[in-house]
C-alpha cells in the first residue's frame, strides 16, 4: 500500500507543473496526529501548511484549493514560514463508496482562481486512479480471505483427515489453476506424499511421488517457501531437488511452502503448474496465507484419528522430549521434586496409626433404683452432680408406712392382753391362735420397719450421677424396680473406640494410643487397648467395631463421662509411602476381586 501510494504521488507531482511537495495520507493515518503515507519529494520535510490543509479536506469530504497562510506553530520560526509566501495548497479527499479513506495534498506555485480549480480538477482526475486500485486492492483482498475460509471449511467439512486432504488437493488445484497439487506429511523424519489433487490412488513408491517427497524435504529443510522460476529479489535458496525435477518433467513453475503447527513443520505443499503460467508475487502471497491456516487443522484432524497406541506412543514422544530435551525447565523441576519426594516415601518410615471416633464412659455403672413403692419426697442431686458415699440421693414420702406402723403396734398390744387373759382361763387352743396374731402383728411391725429403711436412698460410692433428674417430680409416684439415677465412680473410666472394618485386622490386645477429647484439645490422654469386641454397628454407610480401652495414666479431675474426641492406636512402623496409600490400595484390591471373573 505504501509503495503504491508512493508511485502515484511521484507520478502526479511531476505530470503537475510547479508542484514543490506532496502527501497522500490513507487508512488509519487520517487519525490526529496524520502520519503521511507518502511524501514528495520522498523524505522531505513537511510544512504543516498541507496537513492543516488535507484535514480541512478529510472533513468536509470535498476538494480545496487556497493560497499559503502562515500556521502558528512553534516549529514554525518567521524566516522559514517567509519561504511559503506566494504558494498555493490543492487538497482533494481519497472517496470509495462515500467514505472517506485517503487524502492528498500538494503544494504548488501561485495561480489565479481558475488556474487553482483547474488544478484542483487534475487533481481530482488523478485521484480517481488511485481510488480505482485502492478498491480493487481491496476487493483482491476479500477475494483471497474468501478463498481462505472457504478452503479451510473444506477440509473441516470431510469425515477423516485422507479425505479432507485430498479434497483439499484438489480444491487448491482447481483455485489456482495448477497442474497438480500436492501434500504430504512428516513420517520418520521425511515427508511422503499423502495425497494428489484429482487422484484417489497412487504408487508412494513411483519415481515421480519420491522425486515431489525430495522438493517438500528441500522446502522443510530450509523452512521457506521454494519458487521456480525465481522471482525478483528473492533470497538465496537451495533448490537442488525442484531443478532437477523441472529437468526431468520439462519446463515447469514449481512452489513448495511448508505447513507448520505450533512452530513445528508438520508437512508441505507442492503446486505445479505450465511455465507460461508462472507463480506471480500475488499468487504467492496467497498461497503462504492458505499454507499458514489450513496446516493447523489438517494436524487436529490427524491427532484426532489416532488409535489409543498411537496418542499413548505421541504422549511419551512428547514426556521424554521435555524431560530429556531443551527447555521446559518447569516440567523438568517437576519431575526432579517427585522422583525426589518418591525416594523420601520409600525409603522413611513413619507410625501406622488407626484413627477412630472414641467416647469416654465409666468403668462400672451402677443403677439406683425404687426398693418401695411411694411419693419423691425430696431428690437433692440430678445427672452430672457429684456425689460422696452415703449421699442421700432420694427421699420417698413415709408418713402412710408409719402410720401402718402404728396400727400394727396398737393390734399387738391389744393381742398381748388377750394372752394373758386366756393363760389366767388355761385356755390352751385360743393361747396358741392369739400367740400366732402376735407373732403375725410382730412380722409386719419387722416388715414396715425395713421398708422405712429404704425410704432413704443413699449413693453406694463416690461417683457421678450420669443419668436421672428428679428435681421437676417432687411428690410424683413411683414404682417398685423403677430406675431413678445411673452412678458411675469418679476418675474411674474406659474408652470405647469405634474402629472402622477396614482396621480392625491391625488391632490387637495391648496396643497402646492416644485420646485427645473436644472438650480438652490440649490434653493428650494416653490409653492401652483391652478387649475388641465382635460387635460392629453400620454408621454413614460404614461398619465399625467396639473396641474397648482403658487409661494409663491417673484420670484427670476435668473428664466427664459421655465426652467424645478422636482415638489413634500405635500400630508399628512402616514406610511412609505405605502409611499414605495402604486404604487406596485395598480398595483397589477389592474392586478388582469383584470384577474378576
Amino acid at each position: 500500500m505504501h509503495a503504491l501510494a508512493q508511485a502515484w504521488l511521484s507520478l502526479q507531482c511531476k505530470m503537475i507543473s510547479g508542484v514543490s511537495q506532496g502527501i497522500v495520507i490513507l487508512g488509519s493515518r487520517l487519525a490526529e496526529p496524520l502520519a503521511p503515507t507518502a511524501t514528495w519529494p520522498i523524505g522531505s520535510k513537511q510544512h504543516p501548511g498541507l496537513s492543516a490543509a488535507a484535514t480541512i479536506a478529510a472533513t468536509k469530504g470535498k476538494g480545496i484549493a487556497q493560497p499559503y497562510l502562515p500556521v502558528n506553530s512553534a516549529d514554525n520560526k518567521q524566516q522559514e514560514s517567509s519561504k511559503y509566501i506566494g504558494k498555493d495548497i490543492i487538497a482533494c479527499p481519497i472517496i470509495i463508496n462515500n467514505e472517506v479513506l485517503g487524502v492528498v495534498a500538494i503544494e504548488t506555485t501561485s495561480r489565479d482562481e481558475a488556474g487553482q480549480q483547474a488544478l484542483l480538477q487534475m487533481l481530482q482526475l488523478g485521484a480517481l486512479w488511485l481510488t480505482f486500485i485502492l478498491d480493487k486492492e481491496k476487493a483482491s483482498q476479500k477475494d483471497r480471505l474468501i478463498s481462505v475460509v472457504e478452503l479451510i471449511a473444506t477440509s473441516l467439512d470431510q469425515e477423516n483427515c485422507h479425505a479432507a486432504v485430498i479434497s483439499t488437493a484438489s480444491d487448491l488445484a482447481t483455485r489456482l489453476v495448477c497442474d497438480r497439487v500436492s501434500i504430504g506429511f512428516v513420517q520418520s523424519q521425511n515427508i511422503q506424499v499423502s495425497a494428489i489433487s484429482k487422484t484417489a490412488r497412487f504408487d508412494k513408491k513411483s519415481q515421480i511421488i519420491r522425486d515431489i517427497g525430495m522438493m517438500m524435504d528441500e522446502a522443510s529443510d530450509q523452512d521457506k517457501l521454494i519458487v521456480l522460476p525465481a522471482l525478483d529479489q528473492q533470497p538465496y535458496q537451495i533448490t537442488i531437488a525442484h531443478q532437477a525435477f523441472i529437468k526431468k518433467q520439462g519446463d515447469k513453475a514449481i512452489c513448495t511452502v511448508p505447513l507448520v503447527n505450533d512452530g513445528k513443520i508438520i508437512g508441505a505443499i507442492c503446486f505445479e503448474r505450465s511455465n507460461e503460467q508462472a507463480f506471480n508475487h500475488e499468487t504467492i502471497e496467497l498461497i503462504e496465507q492458505i499454507a499458514q491456516f489450513i496446516g493447523p487443522v489438517f494436524e487436529l484432524k490427524r491427532k484426532n484419528e489416532r488409535g489409543i497406541f498411537s496418542r499413548i506412543l505421541d504422549s511419551g514422544k512428547l514426556f521424554f522430549s521435555r524431560v530429556f530435551g531443551p527447555q521446559h525447565l518447569k516440567t523438568k523441576t517437576t519431575l526432579i521434586l517427585l522422583s525426589i519426594l518418591g525416594v523420601v516415601l520409600s525409603t522413611v518410615t513413619s507410625d501406622y496409626r488407626v484413627t477412630a471416633n472414641a467416647s469416654l464412659t465409666g468403668i462400672t455403672q451402677r443403677a439406683i433404683v425404687a426398693p418401695v413403692e411411694g411419693y419423691i419426697e425430696s431428690a437433692e442431686f440430678r445427672a452430672g452432680d457429684i456425689v460422696q458415699k452415703d449421699n442421700l440421693l432420694v427421699k420417698l414420702s413415709d408418713k402412710d408406712l408409719k402410720l401402718e406402723r402404728v396400727k400394727w403396734e396398737n393390734q399387738q398390744q391389744q393381742l398381748k392382753k388377750e394372752y394373758r387373759t386366756e393363760l389366767a382361763k388355761h385356755d390352751r387352743a385360743k393361747i396358741g391362735i392369739i400367740n400366732a396374731k402376735i407373732k403375725q402383728a410382730g412380722a409386719r411391725i419387722a416388715l414396715l420397719d425395713e421398708q422405712l429403711s429404704h425410704t432413704e436412698i443413699r449413693s453406694p460410692f463416690d461417683g457421678i450421677i450420669v443419668k436421672g433428674d428428679l428435681s421437676n417430680n417432687l411428690g410424683s409416684p413411683v414404682e417398685k424396680g423403677q430406675v431413678l439415677f445411673e452412678l458411675t465412680p469418679q476418675n474411674d473410666y474406659r474408652i470405647i473406640l469405634e474402629v472402622d472394618e477396614t482396621e480392625i485386622a491391625a488391632i490387637k490386645n495391648k496396643q497402646g494410643g492416644q485420646l485427645i477429647l473436644s472438650a480438652l484439645p490440649d490434653d493428650n490422654i494416653s490409653f492401652v487397648i483391652d478387649k475388641i469386641t465382635p460387635v460392629a454397628k453400620a454408621e454413614e454407610g460404614k461398619n465399625y467395631f467396639r473396641v474397648e480401652a482403658l487409661l494409663q495414666d491417673k484420670a484427670s479431675n476435668q473428664l466427664r463421662p459421655g465426652m467424645q474426641g478422636i482415638g489413634k492406636i500405635n500400630i508399628e512402623e512402616r514406610k511412609l509411602i505405605w502409611v499414605l496409600t495402604h486404604k487406596f490400595t485395598d480398595w483397589l484390591k477389592l474392586w478388582l476381586w469383584t470384577w474378576q471373573a
